[in-house]
């Protein structure tokens, strides 16, 4: 006899045997690539064999494919060679005959079929008879019908009768001849009318294009040539620019002379390091930036070193009034500068102790000097 734990044990082992074998824990959880199927409820399975692809069987399933395609091939070819064999060829003068059914060795079928032809030919021969003996009768009864209708006429009547229509065909060309000739005449009055307006208008347009023709040779003998127009109107064209230059070369050296201007008004004005201002005394950078401010409304940098650097380099031989001019006076930086006014002469603030007042560019300044330099906008034209 069996115990209760020896059943437990049993049940037990019977659960494991699954994973053990397919490595499943529950019916729910399958592997990849591993083909399970349940056959039967209360936890029983049926474990497959994995459907494994390597190049071997790869090789197979392609060997079987390409013998299968071959294989219908085949038979596609052998179907249509004996299609073509069983069907008759059509001769030109006569039509292609009907394809014959398949089973040509029963003969019973094909007598059917023969007597059905047979009685569709009879009854088309006999619907043409009958269509045809209607429309004969249709015929004889119209033709009937209008023999009763017409009247008989008697000899008098018919004496009577052919010279009114004499008569009627004597007169009837004369009206027609009267009117036709009215309508002729008539036409011809408006047709003569029409020409004449015709011939007007063409002598008009005629008169028109010869004095349009007159009025285009005239214009072509005045008029200058294409080449004399371009030049005209090149010379126009420079014209406007040398104006514009003239009138802005004007405006510069106006800023030019009101920043010398407001330079020259602080001449006596003490030198004050770091001023910038009448009130308190310039030094020689402020002196520069205030006269380009109030002169010509241009902001420049503070100090001297920077304010070269903001200015565009001149030669001496190109220098005129209004530019800047630099020195070196400590060190290997620009640490001066001036306004030049022109003949060798500029506007300075020197240094502590002496005031703003006009150098010559000699001897110690001469010596110490850098170079010239233009602010754009506070200078003359070009910069």
């Amino acid at each position: 006899m069996i115990n209760k734990k020896q059943k437990l044990v049993i049940v037990g082992l019977s659960s494991l045997l699954p994973i053990i074998l397919g490595g499943c824990a529950s019916p729910e959880t399958v592997k990849p690539n591993v083909r399970t199927a349940v056959a039967k409820p209360g936890n029983t399975y049926v474990i497959q064999r994995a459907s494994i692809h390597t190049p071997a069987t790869d090789r197979q399933w392609q060997q079987r494919r390409a013998a299968r395609t071959q294989q219908l091939a085949a038979k596609r070819a052998r179907l249509l060679a004996a299609a073509k064999q069983r069907r008759p060829v059509a001769s030109p003068t006569q039509p292609a005959a009907r394809p014959t059914p398949r089973n040509t060795n029963n003969s019973a079928n094909n007598t059917s079929a023969k007597k059905i032809l047979q009685q569709q030919q009879q009854s088309r021969a006999q619907y043409q008879a009958r269509y045809q003996a209607k429309q004969l009768a249709a015929i004889k009864l119209r033709t009937a019908s209008l023999r009763a209708k017409e009247p008989v006429p008697t000899r008098k009547a018919s004496a009577q009768y052919k010279p009114r229509v004499m008569a009627a065909s004597h007169t009837q060309p004369a009206k027609n001849n009267t009117r036709a000739a009215q309508v002729s005449r008539a036409q011809r009055v408006k047709n003569n009318a029409r020409l004449a307006q015709l011939k007007a208008n063409q002598a008009r347009q005629h008169t028109v294009l010869k004095a349009n023709q007159a009025r285009h040779t005239a214009q072509k003998k005045t008029a200058p040539s294409k080449r004399q127009q371009y030049i005209q109107r090149w010379e126009q064209q420079q014209a406007a620019v040398k104006l514009e230059r003239e009138i802005e070369s004007k405006k510069a050296d106006a800023r030019v002379e009101r920043v010398i201007h407001n330079a020259k008004k602080q001449i006596g004005t003490k030198y004050v390091w770091g001023g910038a201002s009448p009130k308190t005394g310039f030094d020689c950078s402020g002196l520069v930036q205030h006269s380009m401010n109030k002169g010509a409304g241009v902001k420049i940098p503070r100090t001297a070193a920077e304010q070269y650097k903001a200015a565009v380099k001149v030669s001496k031989q190109k220098a005129s009034r209004g530019d800047l001019v630099f020195f070196k006076t400590r060190g290997n930086s620009v640490s001066h500068v001036g306004i030049y006014l022109g003949e060798n002469k500029f506007v300075h603030a020197p240094r502590t102790g002496r005031k703003i007042t006009t150098s010559k560019l000699s001897g110690y300044w001469k010596q110490r000097f850098v170079g010239f330099g233009r602010i754009p906008g506070a200078c003359k034209v070009p910069v």
